[in-house]
């Protein structure tokens, strides 16, 4: 894909986001929008009318962050405390369903003075900004508002944030979910993960919108479960992943997984997006194989993320990395996605040891490499309309990245 990436940084002690639009080769494409760090920033027509694509040709190939607002090109957006860190996660999607995209934006909740904050939510605006710098501490509902919860308690100095977006329940607006990449117990394990489900005039104007008082009951969103603790630390954690259609049904579902594991075995969570709609919780221990299912990964701590259709059946894959496979050589496991509605239902349970090249396949490194510690999807990097992965091997001779090739 073309285009340029909005890409979101952070330097100041109460954390600060700017929009910097750069050139990349091509000088026509797609705005996108990543769980890497990349941003969607809303453009306008002369009329008014929000684009999806836009044409960047013209534009300079850097844009100094220090700037003025220089040709409106750059805004800055501040976090509201000291330590918030705001920018640690990332997302946007039109939540409030009117037309124009919006921004959600998580950050770190010191435990230190008991921090409540949660996410920001800034409403993208046709009119655009009147300030180079926008600061979350003006959020009054009508330009967006600050995503709250209880205090929750742990060992660590502080909690961090996460966001995912997509629209999980196939009503054709954007959702969000924000969960903490920390590692709790089971005694804040309720608290662990909400989605939030986009709707027109999100919030009611409201300047904070509570994820436990009153609780999301099903209907505004829902309470994500983990179905087990006492890993590496006694502690359990979310790291933050992708949504995509994996069984091919045309609504986004969620992808998470575990930050740690036992050391021998680890986890990542599908669950299928539904027009019919979700309880006020789901427990990962329900997952059935109808409503999503479980990968696991015996070969010791690895991570879990997407890079679209690998396979070429228009349905996107799953790929999990085993960094400490094979006496750290690692393996890199891939997972097609498929259409249930053809091809039946997943396992409640997929060992991907059990691979067969028919539901997916593994990639190994060579000796000492950690092969899967570090991936990424890489478009279509050989122009055959077909997306592809890049792998790092990072304790390879000299470090090594690869690009595997089909045939």
């Amino acid at each position: 894909m073309g285009g340029r990436a909005l890409a979101v940084q952070w330097n100041e002690a109460h954390g600060e986001t700017a929009v910097e639009k750069k050139q990349r080769d091509e000088a026509d494409g797609p705005v996108t929008s990543s769980a890497e760090k990349t941003a969607l920033e809303s453009t306008k027509e002369e009329t008014g009318a929000p684009l999806r694509r836009l044409n960047i040709a013209g534009i300079p190939e850097s844009i100094e962050l220090e700037e003025s607002n220089s040709g409106r090109r750059v805004l800055r957006i501040r976090g509201g405390y000291s330590g918030e860190r705001l920018g640690y996660g990332i997302g946007s999607g039109d939540f409030n369903d009117d037309g124009v995209e919006d921004v959600i934006l998580t950050g770190v909740a010191p435990q230190a003075g008991g921090r409540t904050e949660r996410a920001r939510v800034i409403f993208g605006q046709r009119d655009g900004f009147e300030e180079a710098i926008f600061s979350v501490g003006d959020l009054d509902g009508s330009n967006g508002f600050t995503v709250v919860g209880d205090a929750v308690e742990v060992s660590k100095p502080a909690l961090y944030y996460d966001t995912l977006t997509g629209d999980f329940n196939g009503d054709g607006v954007a959702d969000f979910l924000i969960f903490s990449t920390e590692h709790l117990t089971p005694d804040n394990e309720a608290d662990l993960c909400h989605v939030v489900f986009g709707r027109k005039n999100l919030n009611g104007g409201a300047a904070s919108l509570n994820l436990t008082d009153p609780p999301l009951n099903g209907t505004n969103g829902f309470v994500i479960v983990p179905d087990r603790f006492g890993l590496v630390y006694g502690t359990f954690g979310f790291q933050p992943h992708v949504s995509g259609d994996f069984n091919g049904d045309g609504i986004d579902d969620i992808l998470v997984a575990e930050t740690d594991s036992t050391g021998t075995e680890s986890r990542a969570y599908i669950i299928f997006g539904s027009t019919s709609g979700f309880g006020a919780s789901l427990e990962l221990a329900s997952l059935n194989g109808t409503s999503g299912f479980v990968i696991v990964n015996k070969a010791g701590s690895g991570k879990a993320t997407s890079a679209g259709d690998l396979n070429g059946d228009g349905i996107d894959d799953i790929f999990f990395g085993a960094p400490l496979a094979d006496s750290l050589a690692g393996r890199v496991h891939v997972i097609f996605g498929r259409n249930t509605t053809e091809a039946g239902d997943f396992n409640a349970t997929v060992d991907v040891s059990a691979l067969n090249g028919s539901d997916g396949f593994a990639i190994t490194g060579d000796s000492g490499d950690r092969l899967g510690g570090y991936m990424s999807g890489a478009g279509d990097f050989n122009a055959d309309g077909v997306n592809d992965i890049l792998l790092g091997a990072p304790d390879g001779a000299s470090g090594r990245l690869g690009v595997p090739a089909r045939d």
